[in-house]
């Protein structure tokens, strides 16, 4: 990026121009100029390599103003410490050093997020004799300079971004112009029309001087531009006399002329030389010299792709580009738009050659009704694309980064209502761009439209009762821009009052989770309460409450009195009696300490999960398996020669399980297991009992097919019917069960998905196990693996 400074606090601009041309020749078409309003009048600007955001300083106030130049308005602003006088863009790092009235330090900007620009430091730069106002950054990614000058133009410094050194340079004459040159090289040039290429290397040594003549102060030099054409390297040097010169200095044999005087109407007090592309087109190879008429306000476009001889007369002349030409201007290949600020007045002055697009009015806010109507007018006649744009801030701004949404014919001139279709809107924020065709030419422009529909009622609301709770389920919205949800309760079937010592409703925050829940409490168990929720987008718009469901909060879950619900079962206190019994059995019947501390750690794992349970489900399974006993007696008492014995069971269970963290579940089931293991010899057949108490924890995956891994141990109670009556095998065996497995759980996949159809509490399963039975018996080893595939059913 080459920065055009000027002497003493003078305002820059950067102005950005793209020539076309048809394959006869030179084609521009006529020029139309538009405006980007700013929220105060800048000072100096700067463009984004991807030409899309510009950066303006205020000239008023102590902020920074971010232009898009695709929306056509200001997108931020950044509050910045000290007044400020000048700025650079290091495009490669995408930083903006700006330089303020505190003189021994630069603002460094990070771009990371182009359109929010941060303060990322204050670089302390080390203590100037000198106060300086213009400033620029060498182009060597290896060699990173910030190169200041002094507010007197007879100092320059160098500071070093690599090793924080600051240097400072004596010219020994006035700067009238400071400049990047080609190969590495930076250049100061005189008011009298002495130039100075110094090295970027070494920051002190001159590696050539130029001196064209003495010169008055009436036709000084003005402006430095430099540039590699044609394998050459070259300065080009504008003098302010009436009319104007275009000087060109050849910088690898020292040799430079004048192109004499230019035409009367132009006075260059500006130029900048450029490679030009023509849009949609292939390249063009020309090297373009523009420059500014001080007395009529308009830019002069020279031929300078061969630079060796003197200069043709202009290709064309751009009136009206504004009161910008006693503060100098910058111009950058891009695709056809020319910006400049003007002067006093808080506005971008926007001069393109390519078609220009207007909105009338457009909408900013598009919600559930109709269709996204919008008036637009464009300066040339053509096919007007319209694509929902999904570009990054970095890119360049292409149409091929959108999906199309539409293609409508234009004509110039003449307000036509373009019609976005709503379905093919994001929920949210909206960037539609506007591309216009036109022969070779393409104009360009946007506008952000808000789709805010109302929300959508949350899907899965279910309730799930504890002990003076209740818990609220239900799955995640899907909208993008939903803020909260609000849950309604009361007693009554309208959900509404609150209860005792709650107030309702109650906001619930939006989370990133597929499945949400809140936890209404406390509630006063055996008093029913009434439940109902709604979602509330960052509009305010509210979805319509779901439908009122209901639950009574209860201390403990019982076996014995279990009654079938829309969630579940749910059942009488007299169910830890009955677990009670159970373990207390087993811990009667069972010899080893290490077993009866087993079953005493199960029995309180089990009161804890179903005294505050959720919901209870009933478990019908039945399958097929391997049991392979360990000891190899064991398989001969047994008849099976060594071999697995198979084995076919059929078992009954109840289930209780509730979220430890997300998504964990603790899992207690109490099942009985009817076995029959045979194995054969000499013609016996033998056969097995089982039945036990397992508890475990497992992992959901999903909310509609739930992946379980677990872990299970617990105790079982197995009887050999074996034919020899003197076998040890034979009789009741007490057994440590131990085991792993995988549930796969297949949500509603059989019956009906409407959650007010009773018959949508039921699941399928399929169970994958591995257990292994540890018990030792008259010398014998009992214990063995059962493998064992099941399938169930959940409700």
């Amino acid at each position: 990026m080459i920065i055009i400074p000027q002497k003493m606090m003078f305002v820059r601009f950067m102005a950005i121009l793209l020539l076309c041309f048809s394959r006869s020749g030179w084609a521009y078409p006529d020029q139309v100029a538009t405006t980007f309003s700013l929220t105060s009048v800048g000072q100096s600007m700067e463009l984004l390599s991807n030409e899309r955001f510009l950066y303006v300083l205020s000239s008023s106030g102590q902020k920074l103003m971010t232009v898009d130049a695709f929306l056509g308005r200001v997108v931020h602003e950044l509050d910045l410490t000290g007044l400020p006088r000048a700025m650079a863009l290091d495009s490669d790092g995408l930083k903006l050093y700006i330089a303020t009235d505190q003189f021994d330090q630069l603002t460094k900007i990070s771009l990371e997020k182009p359109s929010e620009p941060v303060v990322e430091s204050q670089l302390s730069i080390g203590t100037l004799s000198k106060q300086y106002d213009q400033i620029l950054i060498t182009n060597v990614s290896d060699q990173k300079k910030i190169i200041l000058m002094s507010q007197s133009a007879d100092r320059i410094y160098i500071y070093d971004l690599n090793d924080a050194t600051l240097v400072e340079i004596n010219p020994e004459f006035e700067v009238q112009s400071i400049a990047i040159a080609p190969s590495n090289r930076w250049g100061l040039l005189s008011t009298d029309g002495r130039l100075k290429i110094y090295s970027t290397t070494s920051n002190s040594q001159v590696s050539n001087t130029l001196d064209f003549g003495g010169f008055t102060a009436a036709t000084a030099f003005s402006h430095l531009e430099a540039k590699s054409i044609a394998g050459g390297s070259y300065a080009f040097l504008t003098r302010t006399s009436n009319p104007g010169e275009i000087w060109v200095a050849n910088l690898s044999n020292s040799t430079f002329y004048s192109s004499g005087s230019l035409e009367a109407s132009v006075n260059s007090t500006g130029s900048r030389v450029m490679s030009v592309l023509r849009p949609l087109s292939e390249a063009s190879t020309a090297e373009y010299l523009f420059t500014l008429n001080s007395t009529d306000q308009s830019l002069s476009i020279f031929d300078v792709s061969n630079p060796g001889g003197s200069l043709p007369s202009s290709l064309q002349t751009i009136d009206n580009v504004g009161d910008i030409s006693k503060h100098g201007f910058g111009l950058a290949p891009v695709s056809g738009f020319l910006y400049a600020l003007l002067l006093g007045q808080p506005s971008i002055q926007v001069i393109s050659d390519q078609p220009i697009i207007r909105f009338e009015q457009p909408p900013t806010e598009v919600s559930d009704e109709g269709e996204a109507v919008i008036s637009t007018v464009s300066s040339q006649s053509g096919n007007m694309n319209v694509f929902l744009m999904d570009l990054e801030e970095s890119e360049m701004v292409e149409s091929s980064k959108g999906t199309l949404l539409s293609s409508t014919a234009m004509q110039a001139g003449v307000l036509k209502e373009i019609v976005v279709p709503m379905q093919r809107l994001i929920e949210g924020a909206n960037l539609l761009g506007f591309f216009l065709t036109h022969g070779d030419y393409e104009g360009r422009s946007a506008i952000k439209i808000i789709k805010d529909t109302t929300p959508s009622v949350p899907s899965e609301f279910r309730l799930l009762f504890g002990n003076e709770k209740i818990f609220v389920r239900w799955n995640r919205s899907s909208e993008a821009d939903l803020a909260h949800y609000n849950i309604s309760f009361g007693l009554d079937s309208s959900a509404e009052g609150g209860v005792p010592g709650l107030v309702s409703p109650i906001q619930v925050p939006q989370s990133a989770s597929s499945e949400l829940q809140f936890i209404l409490n406390p509630l006063t168990n055996d008093q029913r309460v009434f439940v109902k929720i709604q979602a509330v987008d960052q509009g305010g718009k509210e979805s319509p409450f779901s439908e009122a469901l209901s639950e009574i909060p209860e201390q403990t879950i019982g076996i014995l009195g279990l009654s079938l619900e829309k969630g579940g079962c749910r059942g009488s206190k007299s169910s830890m009696l009955l677990i009670g019994l159970v373990f207390f059995w087993f811990l009667i019947v069972q010899r080893q300490a290490h077993q009866k501390f087993l079953v005493v750690c199960l029995c309180a794992l089990s009161a804890w999960s179903f005294e505050d349970h959720r919901h209870a489900k009933y478990t019908i399974q039945g399958g097929a398996g391997w049991w392979i006993p360990k000891d190899p007696n064991l398989k001969r008492f047994l008849g099976s020669q060594g071999n697995e014995v198979y084995a076919v069971h059929i078992g009954f269970g109840l289930n209780d399980h509730f979220d430890l963290i997300t998504k964990v579940e603790f899992l207690n089931e109490t099942s009985a297991l009817l076995g029959i293991n045979s194995g054969r010899s000499s013609g016996e057949t033998q056969t097995l009992l089982m039945a036990g108490l397992c508890s475990g924890v497992r992992y959901r995956f999903f909310s509609s097919f739930d992946i379980s891994p677990y872990v299970s141990v617990g105790q079982a109670v197995r009887y050999f019917s074996v034919d020899d009556p003197s076998s040890d095998a034979r009789g009741m065996k007490h057994s440590t069960v131990m085991g792993s497995g995988i549930r796969f759980l297949l949500d509603k996949v059989l019956l009906s998905q409407d959650p007010k159809d009773m018959l949508g509490i039921y699941h399928v399963f399929i169970d994958l196990s591995a257990t292994y039975n540890y018990q030792w018996s008259k010398g014998l080893d009992f214990g063995g693996w059962l493998f064992s595939p099941t399938l169930g059913l959940e409700f």
